[in-house]
């Protein structure tokens, strides 16, 4: 990778300003407006048509890593993990930056497309998400006790759920507007409809709004001082969706630090 080249110091950094843009947007909204896709899409044509300028080869080396990504990321919308925006976010990566970068795998290492392995390291930091869960529900089972009271799943199930999920007080369903309630009396929605529920975004919306009325029944119930049933401890299952376009970022800068760390080391520095 020649970090040298100007035109590839231009593509790094209009990548970067278009996963910082959709990253903020992603934490704040959960989606991406369409202005930004416009915006960064729009300069794909003139992207391409430079580097022809530059080096007619170019393209033609590039369009077998372009084809390669373009196929992983429309494969990505068959997976219930990922939606449109995260599937586009991908193919603009691999249309902006085809080079390839080297991707290490334990003891081995191959090269692969810079948005494969952006993607990868992505996904990596993302299981902190998980971790989050897991000290969320530990943290209710020492103040509250059971987290799956009166509540009949497979034992499997019930350690993922630690993970992919989280048991909050039901007094507090008002303070998180991208959880989703998932438990429906005595039971959970089913692990694969739970990963689905963010990538159908009217599915999605449906259940919000079913979970906004049970909010606004909830404080209604609260400042009522002759109810009395609903306490303190009294907890539901939600799984909150989380935004991709920031683990995505991260990936994107490892790899960056590990190539410029790698030249270091060329140098002797």
């Amino acid at each position: 990778m020649v970090f040298s080249s100007p035109f590839f110091l231009l593509r790094i950094f209009i990548v970067t300003l278009f996963l910082a843009y959709a990253s903020i947007h992603d934490m704040r909204r959960r989606s991406v407006p369409d202005k930004i896709w416009y915006i960064f899409g729009g300069t794909i044509p003139f992207v391409l048509l430079y580097a022809y300028i530059l080096e007619p080869s170019y393209l033609s080396r590039a369009l077998p890593q372009i084809i390669l990504v373009t196929g992983i990321g429309a494969a990505l919308l068959i997976l219930p993990l990922f939606g449109k925006m995260d599937s586009l976010g991908i193919i603009f990566i691999g249309i902006m930056l085809p080079e390839m970068v080297l991707l290490r795998i334990g003891q081995s290492s191959l090269f692969a497309p810079f948005a494969i392995v952006a993607l990868l390291n992505g996904l990596l930091l993302s299981l902190l998400g998980g971790i989050d869960n897991l000290i969320k529900n530990l943290r209710w089972k020492l103040k509250y006790g059971s987290l799956y009271s009166n509540i009949s799943s497979p034992k499997i199930n019930k350690i993922l759920y630690l993970f992919i999920a989280r048991k909050v007080r039901i007094l507090d369903l008002e303070t998180d507007k991208f959880a989703i309630r998932i438990q429906e009396g005595n039971s959970l929605l089913r692990i694969r409809d739970m990963l689905a529920i963010g990538k159908d975004q009217s599915e999605y919306s449906s259940r919000r709004r079913n979970y906004d009325d049970q909010i606004q029944g909830v404080q209604k119930l609260s400042s009522d001082d002759n109810f009395v049933d609903l306490k303190k401890e009294d907890g539901t299952w939600v799984q909150r969706l989380l935004p991709f376009f920031p683990y995505l970022l991260l990936g994107l800068i490892a790899i960056l630090v590990g190539e410029m760390v790698g030249i270091l080391r060329i140098l002797g520095v």
